[in-house]
């Protein structure tokens, strides 16, 4: 796993699986996440970024998105796997959460 601590990438094409991000700012990047290992992206900060799944990340996404689209109960499915509230439109972080933080929820 490459680490990166307070860099900052712009204008480029990052595959981020397998590496681990601290405090790195992205700005007009093309970020692009496949599932083929975990990544860390801890109090980061993301300006006109593109974001992309890949390979078995998007297969997956794919498939979570037609469940939510067939409602009923497979709609519930998705929402409890993503922690969203039957009420709300964006994700709640759970307690075992973050990999993913951004720089304002670092402090």
């Amino acid at each position: 796993m490459a680490r990166y601590n307070k860099t900052a990438f712009r204008g480029k094409a990052l595959v981020i699986d397998g590496n681990e991000y601290l405090g790195c700012k992205f700005e007009n990047c093309t970020i692009v996440f496949c599932g083929a290992a975990p990544v860390v992206l801890d109090a980061c900060t993301f300006e006109a970024c593109q974001w992309s799944f890949d390979g078995p990340a998007a297969r997956t996404a794919q498939f979570m998105a037609a469940l939510y689209q067939m409602g009923g109960s497979a709609q519930m499915l998705i929402q409890r796997t993503l922690q969203i509230p039957a009420s709300a439109q964006t994700p709640v972080a759970g307690a075992d959460a973050p990999i993913v933080r951004t720089a304002d929820q670092a402090n």
